[in-house]
């Protein structure tokens, strides 16, 4: 009998494993994909990748991190097949509590997502009035993150950001990753060193496991500092949605509950 601390980690691998390997479930190769790669008979094509995401280009950065992954938990996945894990009986009853959950989620979110309707003047005044809730507990920067696997190629980003061309990064895409706002202390330790020690606009390269990075800096922002609209809208957005799903959900639910015969013994509760 398998400890309830062990069975945690154990499903959490397993449910890894089966959002990883499940892109790639038949053998069968599609002659009209790419193959990205192979681990024993699974395949995993580049058709898989779009399958899974709902972006129509991916830079060589994201390819490679996907397949990289895809390849260490398949074969992970096929070690613990072999072991016997996924005929565990715990495992199972799990897998399948976890499963009802996500069916549960999806209902709930079907029934009541066309009825969110978020406006600009209602993201406008929540940060109005609660505008003392929005400021920056550590420096923060928005940058543009760029990662190269040769480092001749990170040296000519960072030679075509600091050459006049920061604001055309459109000759760079296939080497940006994202841009987004970073706060000091969320990086590894040598690219957050890099990034928050010095006020430069362009930091790098810097080498990591996965690769060479360059960050061009748009703007930087001092602990303490007011966070705007702009910066907080997301976040805003996000909170005024959560509440009023919460609030269709409630009431989604004592409708369903009118509807039909509930009983809970009182002797526990």
């Amino acid at each position: 009998m398998m400890t309830s601390k062990l069975l945690v980690v154990y499903f959490r691998i397993f449910f890894l494993f089966c959002i990883i390997v499940s892109v790639s479930c038949s053998t069968q190769e599609d002659e009209t994909s790419v193959v990205l790669a192979r681990v024993g008979d699974d395949v995993l094509t580049i058709e898989d990748l779009y399958n899974v995401s709902s972006k129509d280009v991916f830079s060589k950065n994201v390819v490679s991190t996907f397949t990289e992954e895809w390849v260490n938990n398949t074969v992970l996945y096929r070690a613990a097949k072999k072991r016997g894990l996924l005929e565990d009986k715990q495992l199972k009853r799990a897998r399948d509590t976890y499963y009802k959950k996500v069916v549960v989620a999806a209902y709930v979110d079907s029934e009541t997502a066309a009825n969110i309707n978020i406006t600009k003047e209602d993201v406008r005044t929540y940060y109005k009035n609660h505008r003392d809730e929005f400021f920056r507990g550590s420096d923060e920067v928005y940058a543009h993150h760029f990662i190269a696997q040769k480092i001749g190629d990170a040296r000519n980003i960072r030679d075509q950001l600091t050459g006049g061309l920061k604001k055309d990064l459109s000759s760079l895409g296939m080497f940006l990753t994202e841009s987004r706002y970073i706060k000091k202390g969320r990086l590894i330790n040598n690219l957050d060193g890099a990034l928050f020690r010095t006020r430069d606009s362009v930091v790098g390269p810097i080498r990591t496991d996965r690769g060479f990075h360059v960050f061009n800096v748009v703007h930087r922002y001092s602990k303490g500092s007011i966070i705007g609209l702009d910066a907080s809208y997301d976040e805003i957005y996000q909170r005024l949605a959560k509440q009023m799903s919460a609030m269709l959900s409630t009431r989604l639910l004592d409708s369903l509950k009118r509807d039909i015969n509930v009983f809970i013994n009182s002797n526990y509760q």
